[in-house]
């Protein structure tokens, strides 16, 4: 009993693990970690954001803060679905696009 109560934890905290990890608003992308998310929660506003792009596997999203792409926040993608990946991903470059 205490093992399929164990198995049924660890199946709803990975499937937690997938909500509210991105959060796409008005003023910028609020990231939330996994671990203390209202302590460590950080919300980057569109001004920030110079460029962003995505690796070919749509597994990373890197925001850079300047146009030489010297700075900036590399955000992984696994945590959102995979059929996912790519709508969230074309959502942010667009709205970087438009800012320029």
């Amino acid at each position: 009993m205490p093992l399929a109560l164990a198995g049924l934890a660890a199946r709803l905290a990975a499937g937690m693990t997938r909500h509210a990890y991105l959060i796409l608003t008005p003023l910028g992308i609020e990231i939330l970690p996994l671990f203390r998310p209202a302590a460590g929660m950080r919300l980057v506003v569109w001004q920030e954001v110079a460029a962003a792009e995505t690796n070919a596997a749509l597994t990373v999203l890197t925001l850079h803060h300047d146009a030489a792409k010297t700075s900036g926040i590399h955000l992984s993608l696994r945590p959102i679905r995979a059929d996912l990946r790519a709508l969230a991903a074309r959502a942010v470059i667009g709205r970087v696009a438009e800012q320029q």
